[in-house]
């Protein structure tokens, strides 16, 4: 028989700004959300589906805003009888793409740390990423991208604003 696990769901800070300010829903509120999610992992614990799983993601309605959204959640550590799980990120369920996931832009995404911008540049990188996904007139994201990445000429640039565009990425269809 397997130990009865207290499953604790840590909403990281790239996730609470997916949802604040990326995706525009209001304050995060997060102990409903957290407490679903723990019994969410609790019963496919119990069935075994994620036992030995180090990543997930499940689908949530945000019942405040009306809104499916997609959860992204990693295994964190393991305190005696409770696991640890990181929410890593949030997007709307219509913007997450099963193509995007096997190439590993979602992971690229996940992985991607709001203080991993650099202190003086990433203002102006940010600003010019917006203007370029506002003001493109293509709707589809992959040719977004590549517009976004074409306007920077210094690779270390090219990095943050290509991270940066992951997360702004909500202007355009798929």
């Amino acid at each position: 028989m397997r130990e009865k696990i207290i499953n604790v769901i840590i909403a990281t800070p790239e996730a609470i700004q997916d949802y604040k300010e990326d995706l525009r829903l209001g304050t995060f509120t997060q102990k409903r959300l957290k407490k679903d999610v723990a019994e969410y992992i609790d019963i496919h614990h119990s069935g075994g589906r994620l036992y030995d799983k180090r990543y997930f993601r499940c689908k949530y309605l945000d019942e405040k805003n009306d809104v499916m959204l997609m959860l992204f959640l990693y295994r964190g550590n393991k305190l005696l009888n409770m696991q640890y799980w990181l929410l890593s990120g949030i997007c709307k369920e219509g913007d997450w793409d099963e193509d995007f996931e096997d190439k590993g832009l979602i992971r690229l995404w996940l992985k991607t740390k709001v203080e991993d911008m650099p202190e003086g540049l990433d203002e102006v990188i940010v600003e010019r990423v917006k203007e370029i996904i506002l003001n493109t007139s293509k709707t589809k994201w992959d040719n977004v991208l590549k517009e976004v990445l074409d306007e920077f000429e210094c690779e270390r640039d090219k990095r943050y604003a290509e991270k940066l565009a992951f997360l702004q990425e909500l202007h355009f269809d798929r």
